[in-house]
């Protein structure tokens, strides 16, 4: 299969030039050879990840038609390689680089400014901006402190792309 791999990095290098650079970060295939580097690793214990591997090589050797073609073929483009992404984050806890701190970082702003308006609530005198703003701010960093330890735990296990 490590065939199959070198092929799958080749025709996306080739067939780089056929299509403009924002397409080729939009449809993720800057990071595509990344996820068929996780499917290879987990094709022996899941099906879904060996198909995905010959989904990925035939969607390498085919981008630039699709990406150039009609809007459906864009559509068909976007929604196989978001089908293999999702297979990995759901069964496999593979998500993308920075994806815990950018979820912590929302839990943390709601949470915090939930608190700010429970602490402005004992403490009624004192205008309420205050509060929020405090809780906006603690509730951001906390997540982003959070969540990037969870991202470098992530990074060290090799489970992102």
């Amino acid at each position: 299969m490590k065939n199959l791999l070198s092929q799958i990095k080749q025709n996306l290098e080739t067939n780089k030039v056929e299509v403009k650079d924002k397409d080729f970060v939009y449809f993720h295939l800057d990071k595509l050879y990344r996820v068929a580097q996780r499917c290879n690793d987990r094709k022996k214990s899941c099906k879904i990840c060996k198909d995905s591997l010959h989904t990925i090589s035939n969607i390498s050797a085919t981008y630039p038609k699709a990406i150039n073609g009609t809007l459906s073929d864009r559509k068909g483009l976007e929604v196989e390689i978001m089908k293999i992404e999702n297979h990995l984050a759901k069964k496999h806890q593979i998500r993308p680089w920075r994806y815990y701190t950018s979820l912590y970082s929302v839990l943390g702003i709601l949470i915090g400014i939930g608190l700010g308006l429970l602490i402005w609530l004992l403490f009624q005198e004192i205008s309420t901006k205050y509060f929020l703003a405090a809780g906006f701010t603690l509730g951001l960093i906390v997540g982003q402190v959070l969540g990037s330890r969870k991202d470098w735990k992530n990074r060290r296990n090799d489970r992102f792309f």
